[in-house]
């Protein structure tokens, strides 16, 4: 496979996924700006739903410096716009799941912990050169760091 078909292969996913993030970014503006925000700074998990959105937040401004980036012909931004939409699906469901207390919360957080892992990996790779990838990677911690501490 050479190595034009392989980043038109990552583009198009990053497109493909470009789709989801746009879902994301509404669910995330709808629980960020529903009354259900307000209750949840009462829960026992508020500081989650606080930095899953935040990754969200950031995710979407890496997502989009990573599709700048394609544009200008920076294919070394691929890795990473894959591991900040993998991260985007997983702090969303983190989000909700902790905003309702779900009996599944440790187990989603398992999985959204080595989403985020990877996500702040990826990202702290290009942190030095762009602030978006930085801001990103610092979220993902601060997240896995609220996933870490659920009682």
């Amino acid at each position: 496979m050479n190595q034009n078909h392989l980043f038109s292969q990552g583009r198009r996913n990053v497109i493909i996924g470009a789709t989801a993030v746009a879902g994301l970014a509404a669910s995330g503006a709808a629980l960020a700006s529903s009354g259900h925000d307000h209750h949840h700074a009462n829960s026992a998990n508020a500081k989650l739903v606080d930095a899953s959105l935040n990754c969200i937040k950031t995710g979407q401004a890496c997502l989009s410096h990573c599709m700048s980036e394609f544009k200008n012909g920076n294919k070394k931004m691929v890795d990473c716009a894959t591991s900040v939409q993998e991260m985007l699906t997983m702090c969303d469901t983190m989000s909700q799941m902790a905003s309702f207390e779900s009996k599944h919360i440790k187990k989603v957080a398992q999985a959204c912990i080595d989403v985020c892992e990877s996500c702040a990996n990826e990202c702290d790779k290009h942190a030095k050169d762009h602030m978006t990838c930085e801001n990103c990677r610092n979220a993902c911690k601060d997240c896995i760091k609220a996933m870490k501490d659920i009682g």
